[in-house]
Protein backbone atom coordinates (compact mmCIF):
# COMPACT_ATOMS: atom_id res chain seq x y z
CA UNK A 1 0.00 0.00 0.00
CA UNK A 2 3.09 2.47 0.84
CA UNK A 3 4.83 1.86 -2.52
CA UNK A 4 1.35 2.35 -3.99
CA UNK A 5 1.09 5.78 -2.68
CA UNK A 6 4.50 6.47 -3.31
CA UNK A 7 4.01 5.46 -6.95
CA UNK A 8 0.82 8.31 -7.22
CA UNK A 9 2.80 10.82 -5.22
CA UNK A 10 5.70 10.74 -8.05
CA UNK A 11 2.80 10.35 -11.28
CA UNK A 12 1.23 13.77 -9.33
CA UNK A 13 4.24 15.60 -9.57
CA UNK A 14 5.45 14.54 -13.03
CA UNK A 15 1.83 15.69 -13.83
CA UNK A 16 1.82 19.30 -12.40
CA UNK A 17 5.60 19.61 -13.72
CA UNK A 18 4.36 20.21 -17.05
CA UNK A 19 1.39 22.50 -16.55
CA UNK A 20 2.35 25.45 -18.25
CA UNK A 21 3.60 28.54 -16.59
CA UNK A 22 0.12 30.70 -17.30
CA UNK A 23 -2.65 30.04 -15.55
CA UNK A 24 -6.30 30.03 -17.24
CA UNK A 25 -4.15 30.42 -20.71
CA UNK A 26 -6.79 30.42 -23.52
CA UNK A 27 -9.58 31.16 -21.60
CA UNK A 28 -11.05 34.39 -22.77
CA UNK A 29 -12.22 36.52 -19.54
CA UNK A 30 -11.05 39.95 -19.52
CA UNK A 31 -8.94 42.21 -21.81
CA UNK A 32 -6.66 40.59 -23.82
CA UNK A 33 -7.91 37.42 -22.99
CA UNK A 34 -5.76 36.51 -19.21
CA UNK A 35 -4.21 38.47 -17.16
CA UNK A 36 -0.77 37.98 -18.68
CA UNK A 37 -2.66 40.24 -21.08
CA UNK A 38 -1.12 37.79 -23.94
CA UNK A 39 -4.54 37.89 -26.19
CA UNK A 40 -4.35 34.27 -26.93
CA UNK A 41 -7.65 32.34 -26.88
CA UNK A 42 -7.86 28.88 -27.25
CA UNK A 43 -10.16 29.12 -30.56
CA UNK A 44 -10.32 27.37 -33.85
CA UNK A 45 -11.45 30.06 -36.06
CA UNK A 46 -11.12 28.63 -39.79
CA UNK A 47 -11.08 30.01 -43.03
CA UNK A 48 -14.74 29.31 -44.11
CA UNK A 49 -18.04 31.04 -42.85
CA UNK A 50 -22.04 31.09 -42.39
CA UNK A 51 -23.73 33.81 -40.84
CA UNK A 52 -25.77 32.82 -37.72
CA UNK A 53 -27.63 35.24 -36.50
CA UNK A 54 -28.05 39.09 -36.78
CA UNK A 55 -29.26 41.50 -33.87
CA UNK A 56 -30.51 44.34 -36.04
CA UNK A 57 -30.24 47.38 -33.68
CA UNK A 58 -28.86 48.18 -30.71
CA UNK A 59 -28.92 52.36 -29.86
CA UNK A 60 -25.51 53.41 -28.86
CA UNK A 61 -23.75 50.48 -28.52
CA UNK A 62 -20.12 50.89 -28.98
CA UNK A 63 -17.99 47.55 -27.97
CA UNK A 64 -18.80 44.34 -27.96
CA UNK A 65 -16.70 41.50 -25.64
CA UNK A 66 -17.24 36.88 -25.46
CA UNK A 67 -17.07 36.64 -22.22
CA UNK A 68 -17.48 33.16 -20.44
CA UNK A 69 -20.11 32.11 -22.93
CA UNK A 70 -21.79 34.95 -22.95
CA UNK A 71 -21.78 37.98 -25.64
CA UNK A 72 -21.69 41.28 -23.61
CA UNK A 73 -22.20 44.77 -24.84
CA UNK A 74 -21.54 47.97 -23.90
CA UNK A 75 -23.82 51.21 -24.97
CA UNK A 76 -22.62 54.82 -24.63
CA UNK A 77 -25.06 56.15 -22.58
CA UNK A 78 -23.76 53.54 -19.77
CA UNK A 79 -25.60 50.32 -20.15
CA UNK A 80 -23.91 46.80 -20.42
CA UNK A 81 -26.42 43.96 -21.86
CA UNK A 82 -25.79 40.37 -21.62
CA UNK A 83 -26.63 37.96 -24.53
CA UNK A 84 -27.05 34.37 -24.38
CA UNK A 85 -24.88 33.56 -27.60
CA UNK A 86 -27.07 30.97 -29.36
CA UNK A 87 -30.03 32.34 -28.97
CA UNK A 88 -28.96 36.06 -29.20
CA UNK A 89 -31.56 36.74 -26.01
CA UNK A 90 -31.02 39.03 -23.77
CA UNK A 91 -30.62 37.67 -20.55
CA UNK A 92 -30.20 40.76 -18.41
CA UNK A 93 -29.15 44.68 -18.86
CA UNK A 94 -27.17 47.05 -16.44
CA UNK A 95 -27.72 50.99 -16.17
CA UNK A 96 -24.50 52.04 -14.92
CA UNK A 97 -25.94 56.10 -15.85
CA UNK A 98 -21.90 57.05 -16.84
CA UNK A 99 -20.54 55.84 -20.11
CA UNK A 100 -18.47 51.83 -19.18
CA UNK A 101 -14.93 53.00 -20.15
CA UNK A 102 -12.91 50.13 -18.79
CA UNK A 103 -13.46 46.47 -20.76
CA UNK A 104 -15.29 44.07 -18.58
CA UNK A 105 -13.57 40.80 -16.59
CA UNK A 106 -15.00 38.16 -15.49
CA UNK A 107 -14.01 36.02 -12.20
CA UNK A 108 -16.23 32.73 -10.28
CA UNK A 109 -19.16 34.51 -10.87
CA UNK A 110 -18.83 38.07 -10.92
CA UNK A 111 -18.33 40.74 -13.71
CA UNK A 112 -16.44 44.20 -12.85
CA UNK A 113 -15.95 47.12 -15.01
CA UNK A 114 -15.10 50.91 -14.32
CA UNK A 115 -17.17 53.91 -15.68
CA UNK A 116 -16.07 57.51 -16.98
CA UNK A 117 -17.01 59.49 -13.70
CA UNK A 118 -14.85 56.77 -11.69
CA UNK A 119 -17.31 53.89 -10.16
CA UNK A 120 -15.56 50.36 -9.52
CA UNK A 121 -18.49 47.97 -10.33
CA UNK A 122 -18.91 44.51 -9.42
CA UNK A 123 -22.01 42.16 -11.09
CA UNK A 124 -23.60 39.37 -9.87
CA UNK A 125 -22.52 37.11 -13.42
CA UNK A 126 -25.86 35.90 -13.70
CA UNK A 127 -28.81 38.20 -13.11
CA UNK A 128 -26.87 41.58 -13.86
CA UNK A 129 -27.09 42.63 -10.46
CA UNK A 130 -25.20 45.66 -8.49
CA UNK A 131 -23.23 43.48 -5.71
CA UNK A 132 -20.67 46.54 -4.74
CA UNK A 133 -19.32 49.69 -6.39
CA UNK A 134 -16.65 52.32 -5.16
CA UNK A 135 -15.79 55.61 -6.34
CA UNK A 136 -12.41 56.54 -7.23
CA UNK A 137 -13.09 60.03 -8.45
CA UNK A 138 -11.26 59.75 -11.47
CA UNK A 139 -12.15 57.86 -14.86
CA UNK A 140 -11.27 53.81 -15.04
CA UNK A 141 -9.95 53.22 -18.49
CA UNK A 142 -8.45 49.56 -17.52
CA UNK A 143 -9.96 46.42 -17.31
CA UNK A 144 -9.73 45.06 -13.50
CA UNK A 145 -7.12 42.26 -13.10
CA UNK A 146 -7.76 39.47 -9.89
CA UNK A 147 -4.91 38.45 -8.21
CA UNK A 148 -6.23 35.80 -5.33
CA UNK A 149 -8.54 37.49 -3.49
CA UNK A 150 -7.70 41.11 -4.65
CA UNK A 151 -9.17 43.65 -7.83
CA UNK A 152 -6.56 45.24 -8.79
CA UNK A 153 -7.35 48.77 -10.97
CA UNK A 154 -6.00 52.03 -12.27
CA UNK A 155 -7.72 55.21 -12.33
CA UNK A 156 -6.99 58.72 -14.60
CA UNK A 157 -6.31 59.93 -11.15
CA UNK A 158 -2.78 58.19 -11.03
CA UNK A 159 -3.25 56.27 -8.55
CA UNK A 160 -3.27 52.08 -8.52
CA UNK A 161 -6.09 50.43 -6.33
CA UNK A 162 -6.51 46.79 -4.86
CA UNK A 163 -10.20 45.34 -3.41
CA UNK A 164 -10.91 42.64 -2.10
CA UNK A 165 -13.00 41.09 -5.08
CA UNK A 166 -15.56 39.89 -2.55
CA UNK A 167 -16.56 42.88 -0.18
CA UNK A 168 -15.30 45.50 -2.47
CA UNK A 169 -12.93 46.75 0.51
CA UNK A 170 -10.11 48.99 -0.39
CA UNK A 171 -6.70 47.51 0.65
CA UNK A 172 -4.46 49.73 -0.20
CA UNK A 173 -3.32 52.37 -3.38
CA UNK A 174 -0.59 53.43 -5.34
CA UNK A 175 0.32 57.06 -6.41
CA UNK A 176 1.69 56.82 -9.94
CA UNK A 177 1.49 61.05 -9.86
CA UNK A 178 0.09 60.51 -13.53
CA UNK A 179 -3.03 58.64 -15.27
CA UNK A 180 -2.88 55.61 -15.98
CA UNK A 181 -4.69 54.16 -18.71
CA UNK A 182 -2.71 50.87 -19.02
CA UNK A 183 -4.29 47.62 -18.02
CA UNK A 184 -2.66 45.68 -15.37
CA UNK A 185 -1.19 42.77 -15.87
CA UNK A 186 0.73 40.21 -13.38
CA UNK A 187 2.91 37.10 -13.50
CA UNK A 188 4.17 35.62 -10.14
CA UNK A 189 2.60 37.63 -7.74
CA UNK A 190 3.71 40.80 -9.30
CA UNK A 191 1.58 43.27 -11.08
CA UNK A 192 2.97 45.47 -13.90
CA UNK A 193 1.32 48.43 -15.43
CA UNK A 194 2.45 52.17 -17.52
CA UNK A 195 1.47 55.73 -16.48
CA UNK A 196 0.94 58.58 -18.78
CA UNK A 197 3.88 60.22 -17.55
CA UNK A 198 6.39 57.19 -19.20
CA UNK A 199 6.90 55.40 -16.08
CA UNK A 200 6.53 51.55 -16.08
CA UNK A 201 6.32 49.72 -13.03
CA UNK A 202 6.33 46.30 -11.31
CA UNK A 203 4.51 45.83 -8.02
CA UNK A 204 3.80 43.33 -5.52
CA UNK A 205 0.63 41.83 -4.71
CA UNK A 206 0.98 44.35 -1.77
CA UNK A 207 1.17 47.37 -3.78
CA UNK A 208 5.03 47.41 -2.93
CA UNK A 209 7.22 48.73 -5.62
CA UNK A 210 9.58 46.31 -7.16
CA UNK A 211 11.55 48.44 -9.68
CA UNK A 212 10.13 50.82 -12.33
CA UNK A 213 11.53 52.03 -15.44
CA UNK A 214 11.20 55.59 -17.13
CA UNK A 215 11.14 56.09 -20.90
CA UNK A 216 10.30 59.51 -21.25
CA UNK A 217 7.20 58.34 -23.26
CA UNK A 218 3.41 58.16 -22.79
CA UNK A 219 2.57 54.78 -21.89
CA UNK A 220 -1.39 54.22 -22.48
CA UNK A 221 -1.06 50.71 -23.99
CA UNK A 222 -1.10 47.56 -22.11
CA UNK A 223 1.85 45.02 -21.33
CA UNK A 224 2.34 41.49 -21.93
CA UNK A 225 4.07 39.14 -20.03
CA UNK A 226 5.08 35.83 -22.33
CA UNK A 227 7.60 33.13 -20.96
CA UNK A 228 9.27 35.84 -18.69
CA UNK A 229 9.56 38.53 -21.16
CA UNK A 230 7.52 41.70 -20.04
CA UNK A 231 6.69 43.61 -23.46
CA UNK A 232 5.02 47.07 -23.55
CA UNK A 233 4.89 49.39 -25.81
CA UNK A 234 4.53 53.32 -26.25
CA UNK A 235 2.04 56.15 -27.88
CA UNK A 236 5.27 57.71 -29.39
CA UNK A 237 6.32 54.20 -31.11
CA UNK A 238 8.67 52.04 -29.40
CA UNK A 239 8.26 48.92 -28.59
CA UNK A 240 10.60 47.76 -25.26
CA UNK A 241 10.93 44.18 -23.99
CA UNK A 242 12.51 43.72 -19.94
CA UNK A 243 13.16 40.58 -17.68
CA UNK A 244 10.99 39.87 -14.99
CA UNK A 245 13.79 41.60 -12.85
CA UNK A 246 13.44 45.37 -14.98
CA UNK A 247 16.30 44.94 -16.97
CA UNK A 248 15.87 46.03 -20.67
CA UNK A 249 16.48 43.54 -23.04
CA UNK A 250 16.07 45.30 -26.54
CA UNK A 251 13.92 48.63 -27.54
CA UNK A 252 12.67 48.98 -30.99
CA UNK A 253 11.01 51.92 -33.16
CA UNK A 254 9.22 51.32 -36.12
CA UNK A 255 6.46 53.96 -36.18
CA UNK A 256 5.35 56.48 -33.52
CA UNK A 257 1.43 57.18 -32.42
CA UNK A 258 0.74 53.58 -30.85
CA UNK A 259 -2.86 53.47 -29.75
CA UNK A 260 -3.14 49.62 -29.48
CA UNK A 261 -1.40 47.13 -26.95
CA UNK A 262 1.06 44.01 -28.04
CA UNK A 263 -0.42 40.31 -28.08
CA UNK A 264 2.13 37.24 -27.60
CA UNK A 265 2.25 33.65 -28.21
CA UNK A 266 5.11 30.80 -28.89
CA UNK A 267 7.74 33.61 -28.13
CA UNK A 268 6.62 35.79 -31.03
CA UNK A 269 4.90 39.16 -30.05
CA UNK A 270 2.40 40.95 -32.28
CA UNK A 271 1.68 44.60 -32.69
CA UNK A 272 0.08 46.75 -35.44
CA UNK A 273 1.72 50.06 -36.03
CA UNK A 274 0.34 53.50 -37.17
CA UNK A 275 2.18 53.00 -40.60
CA UNK A 276 -0.65 50.27 -41.48
CA UNK A 277 1.37 47.42 -40.33
CA UNK A 278 0.84 44.51 -38.41
CA UNK A 279 4.19 42.93 -37.29
CA UNK A 280 5.39 40.14 -35.80
CA UNK A 281 8.61 40.15 -33.31
CA UNK A 282 11.21 37.82 -31.82
CA UNK A 283 10.73 38.27 -28.01
CA UNK A 284 14.21 37.20 -27.20
CA UNK A 285 15.73 39.32 -29.87
CA UNK A 286 13.00 41.93 -31.13
CA UNK A 287 14.27 41.25 -34.85
CA UNK A 288 10.78 41.44 -37.25
CA UNK A 289 10.19 37.92 -38.46
CA UNK A 290 7.27 39.45 -40.99
CA UNK A 291 4.83 42.27 -41.14
CA UNK A 292 1.38 42.67 -42.88
CA UNK A 293 0.66 45.44 -44.54
CA UNK A 294 -3.17 45.39 -45.75
CA UNK A 295 -4.82 48.70 -44.20
CA UNK A 296 -4.75 51.47 -41.44
CA UNK A 297 -5.08 49.69 -38.36
CA UNK A 298 -5.18 50.90 -34.24
CA UNK A 299 -6.76 47.04 -33.54
CA UNK A 300 -5.13 45.06 -30.93
CA UNK A 301 -4.67 41.45 -32.34
CA UNK A 302 -6.43 38.32 -31.31
CA UNK A 303 -4.17 35.51 -31.05
CA UNK A 304 -6.02 31.84 -32.18
CA UNK A 305 -4.79 28.38 -32.12
CA UNK A 306 -3.70 28.99 -36.25
CA UNK A 307 -4.82 32.47 -36.80
CA UNK A 308 -4.82 36.50 -35.75
CA UNK A 309 -7.87 38.42 -35.99
CA UNK A 310 -7.89 42.48 -36.17
CA UNK A 311 -9.40 45.03 -37.73
CA UNK A 312 -8.26 47.50 -40.10
CA UNK A 313 -10.05 50.88 -41.23
CA UNK A 314 -13.10 50.31 -39.42
CA UNK A 315 -14.07 48.41 -42.49
CA UNK A 316 -12.16 44.88 -42.99
CA UNK A 317 -11.80 42.16 -40.59
CA UNK A 318 -8.71 40.02 -41.19
CA UNK A 319 -8.07 36.76 -40.70
CA UNK A 320 -3.81 36.62 -40.84
CA UNK A 321 -1.97 32.92 -40.65
CA UNK A 322 0.06 33.32 -37.34
CA UNK A 323 2.95 31.93 -38.11
CA UNK A 324 3.37 33.70 -41.86
CA UNK A 325 1.46 36.43 -42.21
CA UNK A 326 -0.41 35.48 -45.25
CA UNK A 327 -4.07 36.51 -45.14
CA UNK A 328 -6.31 33.96 -45.01
CA UNK A 329 -9.88 35.56 -44.87
CA UNK A 330 -10.88 38.90 -44.99
CA UNK A 331 -14.62 40.31 -43.26
CA UNK A 332 -16.19 43.40 -45.05
CA UNK A 333 -19.32 44.79 -43.90
CA UNK A 334 -20.42 46.64 -46.77
CA UNK A 335 -21.74 50.06 -46.10
CA UNK A 336 -22.04 49.46 -42.48
CA UNK A 337 -18.33 49.71 -41.58
CA UNK A 338 -16.50 47.30 -38.23
CA UNK A 339 -16.76 49.45 -35.04
CA UNK A 340 -15.26 46.11 -32.59
CA UNK A 341 -15.56 42.36 -32.82
CA UNK A 342 -15.03 39.15 -30.72
CA UNK A 343 -14.59 35.53 -31.22
CA UNK A 344 -15.97 32.54 -29.21
CA UNK A 345 -14.58 28.72 -29.65
CA UNK A 346 -15.45 28.73 -33.43
CA UNK A 347 -17.57 31.86 -34.00
CA UNK A 348 -16.71 35.59 -34.91
CA UNK A 349 -18.85 38.40 -33.37
CA UNK A 350 -18.76 41.38 -35.69
CA UNK A 351 -20.26 44.92 -34.46
CA UNK A 352 -21.19 47.73 -37.52
CA UNK A 353 -21.45 51.11 -37.69
CA UNK A 354 -24.99 51.18 -37.69
CA UNK A 355 -25.57 49.02 -34.51
CA UNK A 356 -25.81 45.30 -35.69
CA UNK A 357 -24.47 42.80 -34.32
CA UNK A 358 -23.56 39.85 -36.61
CA UNK A 359 -22.58 36.35 -35.56
CA UNK A 360 -20.39 34.24 -38.12
CA UNK A 361 -20.01 30.36 -37.16
CA UNK A 362 -16.38 29.05 -39.01
CA UNK A 363 -15.52 25.71 -40.59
Amino acid sequence: MKNLIKVFVVLACLFYSVIPVFTFQGINYTFKGNFQRTGYINANIRKNSAKAWVIDYIPYIKEIDFINGSLIALTKKGEIISFNEMTKERVWMYKAYSEITSRPTYYEGKLYFGTLEGRLVCLDWLTGGELWSYPLFGSIRTSPLVIDNSLIVGSENGKLYSFDRISGKKLWDYNAYSAIESSPATYENCIYFGSSGGNFYCLTKEGNLEWKFNTGETIISTPVIANEYVILTTYEGNIYCFNKYGKLLWKRMISPYIISSPTAYEEIAYQTFSDGKLYALDIKSGSILWFSALQKSNSTPIITNELLVYESSSKWLNLIDRRSGKLVSQYEEIGEGIIDYSISQNSIFILTGTGKIIKYETF
